[in-house]
């Protein structure tokens, strides 16, 4: 049975109904729209593909997609490049997966007996030109992978000659991408106002005549290879799907089964701290049965005031009892029925803000752990760990960890690395790659077994701001005793997170560290970077 009302701490009283209000307001979450949506002009419409071959009539409601004949994605790209903003597990597990998939080294291997020195300094060089560096460029294409479902990276050649010989590699960020129908050619906008064509890389065939082909970059239309201007002739992309058997064109992301999951964390959390916010602690839930008689309190106007006859009875005998701890609390009912109805019954029931809590806590650790396991994460790496479950040196956690090397991070790499060989370094130097097949790429691959590693890692994720100094504790806690003590556990700083020692949330009178918990943060520098300890971020936080 629901209450009628709570009793709150201030001797307030919010119906039951009030509350509901909020409830379904917490649930609602804005997503931008997505620019390939966007309604065409007549000057849009007039930069068609082929324009001479096509109806020169306005169609009501023509957008992007239509009239350029691009494949809608499954899902709202923005919508789950947002999900990452309000889902702190998603958030951790997409960038723990990105970086340990391309974000720890890449590096050249010979391929056979006798690999040439001069293929790789030619290799060495190409990688090099890249901007950012290898490791950044690879890591953003494979968040991007993560959180939307597929990566774009752009190859450009020198002095963009059709055939020219492989310069740098750029990363393009996937929710800007959209795949014609041909499957051969991209579209790339920011705004769904400017916007430029990309051609896959490979044997480009077109489906008309079988020949290899250019795309213009500015309206995408196919043209016969080297015909056009280099400054037009359209750049190729890297194109890799995260297989979905949904949808041939598009991949999608591990964290689809989830969404409503992240959702709903957010609309519990949400809807906390709504309430504590508009309200106050609840003391009491107020229950009434029987046949109950309430009316809405209107007032000069006769209009609803927003209070009911019961609420503001109720509320008047608690303030009463406030003041007067000792005294009696009456009541008087109206029911619908006289005296031969069934009897009107009044209850108060104590709440504990403490099992409140408790459910709330559980809810969300049951979301967390929904989260992770559709994200194939080790939630360790992702510096996920529950409390009391640190997992240093512990069996499961090891093998967890193996299992998430072997099963979710390989394959990435492996795909990965395919891709940039098969295109770019082994193709023939005629069909536009270095045609060098004595060296590979090759990413580092995460050592299960190696500690200095997650030393590396911890650091890099709390300069990242997707780890906060409580987790780093926690995480090695079974290994160095970094036991935070439980009355610590709460504080403001040891809960928050921060780029490179500075906080994004922390307010300035929550920065005062005890003396304790600086102590703890001293401790975990040490053991991050012995070397650099002294300079570490940890103890900067406060002038440690």
């Amino acid at each position: 049975m629901e209450p009628f009302a709570l009793a709150l701490g201030d001797g307030s009283v919010v119906l039951k109904q009030t509350l509901d209000k909020f409830a379904l307001k917490s649930d609602e979450f804005e997503f931008d729209k997505d620019m390939f949506d966007k309604k065409l002009s007549k000057k849009d419409r007039a930069t068609k593909t082929n324009p001479g071959e096509e109806s020169k009539q306005l169609r009501e409601g023509q957008n992007t997609y239509s009239f350029y004949n691009l494949m809608r994605p499954p899902y709202p790209p923005k919508m789950l490049t947002s999900l990452k903003e309000i889902n702190t597990y998603h958030s951790s597990a997409v960038k723990t997966k990105a970086v340990d998939t391309a974000g720890l080294g890449v590096k050249l291997v010979p391929v056979g007996n006798k690999p040439n020195p001069d293929n790789k300094k030619i290799l060495e060089q190409f990688l090099q030109n890249c901007d950012p560096t290898p490791e950044d460029l690879f890591t953003r294409a494979c968040q991007d992978e993560e959180e939307v479902g597929w990566l774009a990276i752009e190859l450009i050649r020198t002095g963009g000659m059709a055939q020219g010989e492989p310069q740098r590699l750029e990363h393009i960020p996937s929710h800007t991408i959209r795949i014609h129908k041909d499957g051969n050619r991209f579209m790339h906008t920011w705004d769904g106002i400017n916007r430029r064509w990309f051609k896959l890389i490979g044997d480009y065939r077109s489906v008309k005549d079988q020949m290899d082909k250019d795309i213009d970059n500015n309206d995408g239309s196919e043209q016969k290879l080297g015909s056009l201007a280099n400054e037009k002739r359209a750049n190729e992309l890297i194109y890799d799907i995260n297989y979905s058997s949904g949808t041939s064109y598009y991949g999608t992301p591990d964290s689809i089964p989830a969404i409503r999951t992240m959702l709903g964390d957010q609309a519990a959390t949400n809807y906390n701290l709504t309430f504590f916010k508009n309200f106050a602690t609840p003391q009491y839930a107020v229950y009434i049965t029987g046949n109950f008689k309430d009316q809405p309190i209107l007032d000069d106007e006769g209009k609803p005031t927003g209070k009911s006859v019961l609420q503001k009875s109720i509320e008047d005998r608690f303030r009463e009892v406030k003041q007067n701890p000792h005294g009696n609390m009456v009541f008087m009912i109206p029911s619908k029925g006289g005296s031969d109805t069934q009897p009107v019954t009044i209850t108060f029931e104590k709440l504990s803000v403490d099992i409140k809590d408790s459910h709330f806590r559980l809810y969300r650790d049951a979301n967390r752990d929904e989260v992770v396991s559709a994200e194939r994460v080790d939630p360790y790496r992702a510096m996920i760990v529950q409390k009391g479950n640190m997992g240093g040196g512990n069996t499961v956690s090891t093998q967890t960890a193996k299992n998430y090397k072997s099963t979710t991070i390989k394959p990435k790499q492996r795909r990965l690395e395919a891709l940039i060989n098969k295109y770019v370094i082994w193709r023939d130097k005629d069909k536009g790659g270095f045609g060098i097949t004595d060296w590979a790429i090759k990413f580092e691959e995460i050592d299960t077994d190696d500690e200095s590693h997650e030393m590396n890692m911890t650091q890099a994720l709390f300069n990242m701001g997707t780890m906060s100094p409580l987790q780093i504790a926690d995480r090695f806690a079974d290994r160095y005793g970094t036991v935070v003590p439980e009355e610590l556990r709460d504080h403001p700083a040891l809960n928050a997170y921060y780029i490179n020692g500075n906080p994004l949330t922390l307010e300035p009178q929550n920065q005062e560290m005890p003396e304790e918990v600086a102590k703890i943060l001293e401790d975990i520098a040490d053991k991050l970077d012995p070397e650099q300890s002294q300079n570490h971020p940890l103890r900067r936080l406060f002038g440690g």
